[in-house]
């Protein structure tokens, strides 16, 4: 299985899955009203994938991916994230419509 996370900086976060395939998920984390122009990508295993997916709550994801995964893969897997800064806007915007929203993706 193939999992990627993308979390954007921002405050009053929702929690969108899709799935691409029936081995890949996606998961993201994003502001409901605005769009953070910086970003993290964490490359995570099947386990903790899986862990995200059981937990009930948003509030309870964003939670468990600060607390436990920011933690963990800052302080040890630094090979296994990717932090876009602010080239996310311009990211997101080469692969939509040229404008920074939630909706046109």
């Amino acid at each position: 299985m193939s999992v990627s996370i993308f979390v954007g900086q921002s405050l009053n976060l929702k929690q969108k899955f899709a799935s691409s395939s029936s081995s890949s998920r996606n998961i993201r984390i994003q502001r409901e009203h605005t769009m953070g122009c910086r970003g993290v990508l964490f490359a995570i295993d099947h386990a903790t994938a899986e862990a995200l997916i059981a937990i009930d709550s948003d509030s309870g994801r964003i939670d468990y991916i600060q607390e436990v995964i920011e933690e963990d893969y800052f302080n040890n897997h630094n090979e296994w994230l990717a932090e876009t800064d602010l080239s996310w806007d311009w990211m997101h915007r080469a692969l939509t419509d040229g404008q920074l929203g939630w909706s046109n993706g």
